[in-house]
């Protein structure tokens, strides 16, 4: 991983400082104020993963990985099988399905084959004075730990020259089915930063139902000395099972899955929106939101109840939400729809009572074709990311969203939307790669604007560099005019890399989604970047022990 400090400059032009690679046990860091989390991901859904005649895909099939990964451990708990089996002969003997792609997307499918100690899947947070920086990913290592904790984390507090690896999230382990230990936290990560020196990071945690079952839910912890301390998991009690029903066996249906959060910079409320996956919609999915005003002092929290923002034939995944701020009682919601095979669009909502209630959903482009499967990157998706100026400039307020679409059928490309009327209409998509439609896949875009200054940022994986192969770059480009006019694309890593570097048959490599901050002129960036091992690659079939990158 390589980390660049990144600042405007009076010319408006990128300035980089680099520095030199260095070792925190078995990972590497670049460091800088401008951050770069080397990881491998956990990736998710993608609608035309796999064909099975033309059809829309399934409900399940939309979970993201570490959302199946939840299930696989809420079922491997159900079947009685011990804390940290994972091996596919334990889950034979026990009657369960192992061989994969049989079994793919089953609750009941083994966790798949993965690097044992890598990490995936970044989120970042930066504090106010852009001194104390908190990083969240996936981290395999957490699998050997009873209760299991796949929720890693590091920190700085010298604006990202050094960073300390705090290992994974604790959970109390009070419960237990079994031997094994409750709740588990199983990744997916999100950070957000409160004020002060208090964060919170949310995670999908699996905890005890009742005396032989358990719950996919969310949870989060906090830290209140900018990072290096953790308590926590608080479940968030309106993701849990929220329609009440069980299968045969007492099971909760309902499972929770890919959540993302926001803070409002003037009420301190936080929301997470995230995706209900239940028999009780139409889809088969509910895109659900709630919120806590408290989140920063109470143990627990409290929620406020949830609400269904989108719940369609259409609906959905990947949602993300974002309050106005500057006194606006505004809050928006995007999220991926999937209309038809291989066909996808961005669904939104909003709301004019900071989350308390939502607009009925529109999509606010027309259908697009979804993005194409990349070399060296095992599962891929259409999910947006948003941001809404806070800042003091002329396009305060205005909302910009970024996804992947294969209109042009090279892959995908980068599209970007904007409204300028606080979400009640937005601009036709903008295509803002260098060759739109002859330049292969961009993907995994991300989205940041400028506390200070407005300067809009959007970074994304790039495999332009070459006409075939897995050689990949990581891009960014900016806009300092509300997104009308953009900056050539430039590479922020150093030199191209191999996305498929660390794969194995398991779909551990780049990640379901990428992050940045901007703050003061500054940009922090994390994101999965795969590199070759200093002792090379093993020979023969991947395996757990033969793959130790990516890492962070």
């Amino acid at each position: 991983m390589r980390l660049r400090t990144s600042k405007h400059s009076d010319s408006s032009q990128l300035r980089n400082q680099y520095l030199e690679e260095q070792m925190l046990g078995k990972k590497k860091l670049l460091l800088g104020a401008v951050i770069f989390a080397s990881i491998a991901a956990w990736s998710g859904m993608t609608t035309g993963a796999s064909d099975h005649g033309r059809r829309r895909k399934q409900p399940d099939e939309r979970m993201s990985a570490m959302g199946h990964a939840a299930a696989r451990a809420r079922a491997a708990l159900e079947h009685g099988l011990p804390p940290g089996v994972r091996a596919a002969k334990d889950f034979e003997e026990a009657g369960l399905c192992v061989n994969q792609p049989d079994c793919e997307g089953a609750d009941d499918a083994p966790p798949a084959d993965g690097p044992a100690s890598t990490q995936s899947e970044t989120s970042i947070a930066v504090d106010s004075t852009g001194q104390h920086v908190v990083i969240g990913f996936n981290d395999f290592r957490g699998f050997s730990r009873n209760p299991i904790s796949v929720s890693g984390f590091m920190y700085s507090d010298d604006g990202g020259s050094s960073f300390v690896d705090g290992g994974q999230l604790p959970s109390p382990g009070t419960d237990t089915i079994g031997t094994a230990k409750l709740p588990r936290v199983l990744g997916d990560p999100d950070i957000k930063y409160l004020g002060g020196c208090v964060f919170v990071y949310s995670s999908i945690i699996v905890k005890k139902f009742s005396a032989a079952t358990a719950a996919q839910t969310m949870g989060v912890h906090r830290s209140t000395d900018c990072g290096h301390t953790w308590v926590g998991p608080f479940e968030v009690t309106p993701v849990t099972n929220p329609h009440g029903l069980v299968d045969v066996n007492g099971s909760p249906v309902d499972d929770a899955d890919k959540e993302f959060m926001d803070v409002d910079p003037d009420s301190g409320r936080v929301i997470m929106s995230w995706s209900n996956f239940t028999p009780a919609a139409a889809g088969g999915v509910e895109i659900s939101t709630t919120f806590s005003d408290n989140i920063a002092t109470a143990t627990p929290p409290t929620w406020s109840p949830r609400r269904i923002v989108g719940a369609t034939d259409v609906d959905g995944q990947g949602s993300i939400p974002r309050f106005a701020g500057h006194g606006s009682p505004n809050a928006y919601v995007a999220w991926s729809r999937f209309p038809d095979f291989f066909i996808n669009n961005i669904g939104f909502a909003r709301s004019t009572d900071n989350g308390a209630t939502w607009s009925a959903p529109v999509s606010i482009t027309g259908d697009f074709f979804t993005m194409d499967h990349v070399l060296g990157n095992d599962r891929v998706h259409n999910f947006p990311s948003m941001a809404v100026d806070r800042s003091n400039s002329r396009f305060r307020g205005d909302i910009y969203i970024v996804y992947a679409e294969n209109n042009n059928h090279d892959g995908a490309d980068i599209a970007f939307q904007r409204s300028t009327d606080e979400g009640l209409t937005f601009k036709p998509p903008l295509v803002l790669d260098s060759r739109p439609g002859d330049d292969r896949a961009q993907w995994f875009p991300a989205v940041a604007v400028d506390s200070a200054t407005g300067r809009i940022h959007v970074f994304y994986y790039d495999q332009g560099i070459a006409s075939s192969g897995d050689l990949s770059e990581v891009t960014h480009i900016f806009s300092d005019d509300g997104g009308r006019r953009w900056s050539s694309p430039q590479p922020l890593t150093n030199r191209p890399f191999h996305a498929g570097w660390g794969n194995d048959t398991g779909q551990p490599n780049l990640g379901d989604y990428n992050q940045v901050v901007s703050q003061n002129g500054d940009a922090f960036f994390v994101y999965a970047l795969a590199s070759r091992p200093p002792a090379g690659f093993a020979d023969g079939q991947p395996a757990s022990a033969s793959l130790t990158v990516p890492d962070v």
